[in-house]
């Protein structure tokens, strides 16, 4: 029966629906996100390690602890992924699936259990940078109160007199372990810059970014999180490349012209609808070849992408 079941928190998602004959340009606003936000691999500067027991799931980017700076962005794991996946080789933390990482961000109510210590020692040694606080307690009643006394005898070891007041760095191996340092101020000693900053004239602007990389492009996927047309100078942590931009509601796509580039990073003005969204795409092309050849770099990886005829919009 039409118009079809509705949930008091939502909406069905199928063709009874009111407006399913209106749908067609939001599928395809939705098929060109997820077109580009699944090409190559997700870009993070931080891995947290989100604990162990039933009760510790991945937190959203706000609610993340220690806190972590405006401009970049985080992946999780959990023990099991830590334990048998993940390794630490050229500077960086990385997994089988090709996902790498810079730093290692504990979780901060000191519980751990012996076997996940023994592998965070062993990345340190290794030559990882890793944040936390020494853990205190096992998670469980497993192997109590044996257990409680080797994860102690390993923590005294790896975080030795690195209490996060008066000392809050500890060198063990090629790596190191700190505690009670900001997360900027952890990123900025490793020379880490912002993924993505933007310089807006309203002091409430409200701009996210996703960021993939592929081998031959990198991926900003910019949002706008207000009700008003925003428009802001946004900062990329990219250089050497042509800046090409594509509108995901109208399919419009064409290489950026006023932008800047210094010190490895892209400075381009941008303007957003209400809630609207772009995608910035730097192509390996040199940016001394023309502007076609440049545009035919995006136009291979979104060969579906065209234009609609019903949605208005211009970048």
């Amino acid at each position: 029966m039409k118009p079809g079941w509705e949930y008091g928190a939502g909406t069905h998602f199928d063709r009874n629906v009111t407006w399913w004959e209106q749908a067609r340009d939001f599928f395809r606003y939705l098929a060109r996100c997820q077109y580009l936000l699944q090409q190559g691999k997700f870009v993070a500067d931080t891995l947290y390690f989100y604990g162990e027991g039933v009760t510790k799931f991945v937190p959203s980017r706000e609610y993340v602890s220690p806190e972590l700076p405006k401009g970049y962005d985080f992946d999780a794991l959990n023990a099991d992924v830590l334990l048998h996946s993940l390794s630490f080789h050229d500077g960086r933390l990385r997994l089988p699936d090709g996902m790498s990482y810079r730093v290692l961000v504990l979780p901060q109510d000191g519980v751990m259990s012996p076997e996940v210590l023994r592998k965070i020692k062993e990345l340190v040694t290794q030559g990882a940078t890793v944040v936390g606080p020494r853990p205190r307690r096992v998670p469980g009643l497993r192997g109590y109160p044996r257990e409680d006394g080797e994860l102690n005898a390993l923590a005294a070891e790896v975080w030795g007199d690195c209490d996060g007041k008066t000392i809050k760095e500890k060198k063990l191996g090629v790596g190191r372990i700190l505690c009670g340092r900001s997360m900027r101020e952890i990123l900025s000693s490793e020379g880490i810059g912002p993924d993505f900053e933007y310089q807006a004239r309203e002091s409430d602007a409200a701009l996210n970014f996703v960021h993939r990389t592929t081998d031959e492009l990198e991926i900003y996927f910019v949002i706008n999180r207000k009700e008003r047309i925003q428009s802001a100078r946004c900062n990329f942590r990219v250089g050497a490349r042509q800046p090409e931009l594509s509108d995901p509601v109208t399919g419009e796509r064409r290489a950026a012209k006023a932008f800047n580039q210094a010190r490895g990073r892209t400075t381009l003005p941008l303007e957003f609808a209400p809630f609207g969204s772009l995608f910035v795409v730097f192509s390996r092309a040199d940016r001394a070849r023309d502007e076609r050849h440049s545009h035919s770099q995006l136009s291979g990886i979104l060969p579906h992408c065209r234009p609609s005829r019903t949605v208005g919009g211009k970048l």
